[in-house]
């Protein structure tokens, strides 16, 4: 048995969902689509639509300032009200990526990783370059900074487009910052991975703690941190090997639960802490931890407080099946206990017909296909409960006759049925036992064979070894990884001629 919250379908889309935004004080969430389409819904009634715009190309991201969503797409920015008007569009030679938001500025990046404002001019907005002097690698943002890493890993901190502080590097090697998070106090936590600064130590990852410039306590975690969330003072840190990590700003810090795939997203809402890890969503209520599973890897998500609902999206990243639902979990409800194999059943088609629904709509469709006779006896029985009498008359109407077969007839006509029937055994994926290897320097050459898959009949279309980010590393039985130190899925996936999907997944270790 599992622990799970009330999860039911939000919106069926007809292409995959790639922004999500939850508008609290309008009682709307927006939705973004791969196909360039954008639609928003109430967020209080299932799939009630308000308004619908169309973009040239797949929407990027979604963001919500005063009266205005800011929608990029790969041809530009939309400026968009809150009745679904298109005040101005901005076009971009480059997409846009991403848009920060902050209380005094607005921030654009490109899909380059170019940084502009947003600044309003007699009712024209217009995009105005900042940086472009600087080798941006990536960019991260907290409610007060904007968070600037360039190339050789150096870390600017900026404010109301002024920099306000710098890192200073380490190493002569250069360094990989994952992650920057900064608390309401102004602590700033940076999660990084150094490269061959220290003698005999070719690579290491560490939390550095900075406060008023200056680095309070630095340590070595070993784990690669790929997302994060500050509550309070309190530091959330999702990491690649499925380990979360909660820290405090004094330096302090520990492993909260790990899983077998890669912290995507974290959230938080009255106390719970949310994340997104594959296929799945788990909480935490009161301690006791529940799981959500979706249709495709879990890559969006986002909160309505005001009415205490989650909405989540993701897609499967195969496009040979349909389009993953936009899910909704009631976090105002308790959570309850169901069988495993259970989690899956929101998202199950609605249209199935289920065994206890009746063939016909109503008993007085099942009669009119009775004779007048029969009719007659149908009611007396259903008053008096005559059934010998309906089943007597319905007998005399039939015109089957039996007939007898000489010995051994059965068995002749069963043996002719097999020699003339043909039966195909369905093809079954094997991605091999799950392996521990020993890292030397760091990482280690994993080699995926999946040769042992059963395909008796030569009913396979199509091969693919999937990583554990959704990625297709292979279209072939057999293939090659580097890995550094940590613990790895990957999934061996099929297709046979029938468009029929089988899937096989191997578990890897990586230990020092």
């Amino acid at each position: 048995m599992i622990l799970t919250k009330s999860t039911t379908i939000f919106l069926k889309p007809e292409s995959n969902c790639t922004s999500l935004l939850c508008n609290d004080k309008q009682s709307q969430i927006i939705c973004g689509f791969e196909n360039g389409q954008v639609q928003c819904c109430r967020s209080d009634a299932l799939q009630n639509k308000l308004w619908e715009i169309s973009c040239d190309s797949k929407i990027s991201c979604i963001a919500h300032y005063g009266d205005l969503y800011f929608i990029g797409s790969q041809e530009g920015l939309n400026l968009v009200n809150l009745e679904g008007i298109i005040l101005q569009e901005i076009p971009s030679d480059a997409g846009i990526q991403d848009v920060h938001v902050f209380e005094n500025s607005i921030y654009i990046v490109d899909l380059f990783g170019r940084i502009y404002t947003l600044e309003n001019d007699e009712s024209q907005w217009a995009l105005r370059p900042i940086f472009h002097e600087l080798e941006i690698a990536n960019i991260f943002a907290s409610p007060q900074s904007l968070f600037i890493v360039t190339t050789d890993g150096s870390v600017q901190q900026i404010r109301d487009g002024i920099t306000v502080w710098i890192r200073p590097l380490r190493g002569d090697f250069g360094e990989h910052i994952l992650n920057i998070s900064e608390t309401e106090t102004g602590t700033i936590i940076i999660c990084r991975e150094g490269h061959a600064y220290v003698d005999g130590e070719e690579e290491v990852l560490e939390i550095e703690w900075w406060k008023d410039k200056k680095c309070m306590h630095r340590h070595d975690i070993k784990h690669s941190v790929v997302s994060s969330l500050v509550v309070g003072g309190q530091i959330y840190l999702g990491c690649s090997d499925g380990v979360l990590i909660k820290a405090d700003e004094h330096g302090t810090w520990d492993i909260l639960v790990e899983k077998q795939y890669p912290i995507q997203n974290i959230i938080q809402f009255k106390g719970q802490i949310i994340f997104s890890w594959w296929f799945y969503l788990s909480g935490f209520d009161q301690e006791k931890e529940w799981i959500v599973e979706h249709k495709g890897i879990v890559q969006l998500l986002s909160v309505d407080s005001k009415r205490e609902r989650m909405y989540f999206a993701g897609s499967d990243q195969n496009e040979f099946t349909d389009v993953e639902p936009i899910g909704m979990v009631d976090l105002s409800k308790p959570i309850v206990e169901i069988d495993k194999s259970e989690l899956t059943t929101w998202f199950e088609q609605e249209e199935a017909l289920h065994v206890e629904e009746s063939i016909y709509e109503s008993d007085d469709e099942m009669i009119q296909l009775l004779s007048e006779e029969e009719q007659k006896l149908y009611r007396n029985f259903d008053s008096k409960g005559n059934v010998d009498a309906l089943l007597h008359a319905m007998n005399e109407d039939s015109s089957f006759s039996s007939f007898e077969l000489e010995d051994g007839g059965y068995e002749d006509i069963l043996v002719d049925l097999l020699l003339d029937s043909t039966t195909i055994r369905p093809p079954i994926p094997r991605a091999g036992e799950d392996l521990v290897i020993q890292a030397t320097e760091g990482s280690a050459i994993v080699h995926l064979d999946a040769s042992g898959t059963e395909d008796d009949d030569e009913q396979i279309d199509s091969i693919s070894w999937i990583d554990h980010l959704g990625n297709t590393i292979a279209e072939s039985y057999q293939c090659k990884v580097k890995l550094p130190i940590g613990t790895y899925r990957f999934e061996f996936r099929i297709r046979d001629k029938n468009g029929m999907w089988s899937t096989d997944s191997i578990s890897i270790q990586i230990i020092e």
